[in-house]
């Protein structure tokens, strides 16, 4: 019976709730608000926010029912259907309109609007009795007068939790990569128990995940956090923890859009070879040494028909289902006194597609490939024309550009 009283209105997003309070509705309603409070937050979330949210967010949906039923009671028996239609949406908009504190999401404002009897609350042959519509804000409705990140709805317990970006660098040879794994020691693993101790269990996302034994001179991070913070003490105490081998450099509070990922437009690598007879013992860690002589002009000729949107199969460890395409904006060989270094940057790179730049590169040099043939090397887009990978170690995550 409860089930015939509730009609539910259009979705406008995955997420975005409409919620239809007939006058007699009470049981299934409650249901109804849960989901609407919980849902939008648990995209964001880590499982112990989610968890938090889902109990904050049923103690508001019965809180919100039963003052809602209590005044729709008392509304509906004093009055008529349709004149309470009005006076309930009054009621409505005064004691549950949206609170405005600092800090919040404008995306979270709730819109409050009415139904009257005998009218129709979509295009359709059938008609919905009086009720409250309740209709979470999209991004086509008007918004309230405040800012980005300073309104939450009253459904929500955190609408979205300030994003903070991390610049650090490493020294990744005592690491097996950066992503986190389960058995192994990783830069992400080590930030983000660092970031635990800090403040709370959060979870980081990267500019460029660098593989075992790579080094960034200048890695972004971004996370999310309800926990106040500091950027300047968070930074020296994360260098605190983690260093010499990782530094933290910077932090600061960024947009709330920002992603340390999606927001990036260009990433900067940069690949050190030793080219000498002999090895350096002090420069073992971050150079690669070839004692061939190797021809800098031919190097620079197969690399500069890199540039460009290219499928860089023939460059890339594949990945399932994962795309090769990518678009380098520069690549270039120079001689720094007897070490040659390649810089290139692009908007992205696939898995081990620099370190394949670079052994190509070398086969070129040592004359055993046509500085040339880059473009069928491309076409074919054969892993075994680029002639493996070169060692990690000598590679250098550079910068990242936002």
């Amino acid at each position: 019976m409860l089930a015939q009283m509730i009609r539910a209105g259009r979705l406008d997003r995955p997420f975005y709730e409409s919620l239809l309070f007939d006058q007699y509705a009470t049981g299934n309603a409650v249901v109804m608000i849960i989901i609407a409070g919980i849902l939008p937050q648990l995209w964001p979330f880590s499982p112990v926010g989610a968890a938090f949210a889902i109990l904050t967010s049923i103690l508001r949906a019965l809180l919100v029912t039963a003052a809602v039923w209590a005044a729709a009671t008392y509304i509906f028996k004093r009055h008529g259907n349709h004149r309470a239609t009005f006076r309930m949406v009054g009621f409505a908009n005064v004691a549950f309109f949206p609170l405005v504190p600092a800090g919040q999401d404008c995306s979270g404002w709730w819109h409050f609007s009415s139904v009257p009897f005998g009218s129709s609350s979509r295009s359709g042959p059938w008609s919905v009795p009086s009720s409250i519509l309740i209709t979470r804000r999209t991004a086509s409705s008007p918004q309230p007068a405040c800012s980005a990140g300073t309104c939450r709805s009253f459904f929500s317990s955190s609408a979205r939790m300030p994003t903070y970006r991390l610049d650090l660098s490493y020294d990744g040879s005592g690491f097996h990569g950066y992503a986190r794994q389960p058995t192994v020691r990783t830069v992400q693993g080590e930030l983000e128990a660092a970031l635990a101790r800090i403040l709370e269990p959060v979870d980081t996302v990267v500019a460029g995940r660098t593989d075992a034994g790579v080094h960034a001179r200048q890695q972004v991070v971004s996370f999310s956090t309800g926990k106040p913070v500091d950027p300047d003490r968070l930074a020296r105490s994360l260098t605190k923890l983690l260093a010499p081998e990782i530094v933290v450099y910077a932090a600061e509070r960024a947009p709330e859009d920002f992603s340390a990922r999606f927001s990036a437009t260009r990433r900067t690598y940069r690949y050190r070879v030793l080219n000498s007879p002999h090895p350096d013992p002090l420069r073992r860690a971050t150079t690669w040494h070839v004692r061939a002589p190797l021809d800098l002009v031919a190097m620079n000729r197969a690399v500069g028909h890199l540039v460009g949107e290219h499928d860089f199969a023939s460059f890339c460890r594949r990945r399932e289902g994962a795309s090769t395409v990518r678009t380098v904006l520069s690549a270039s060989w120079s001689d720094r006194s007897g070490i040659l270094e390649l810089e290139i940057a692009g908007t992205a790179f696939c898995h081990q597609m620099v370190r394949s730049v670079v052994a190509f590169s070398v086969e070129v040099g040592r004359g055993r490939i046509e500085p040339d043939s880059t473009p069928q090397v491309l076409r074919a887009r054969d892993r075994n024309r680029a002639r493996g990978a070169a060692p990690p170690h000598g590679l250098v995550l550079w910068h990242v550009d936002y």
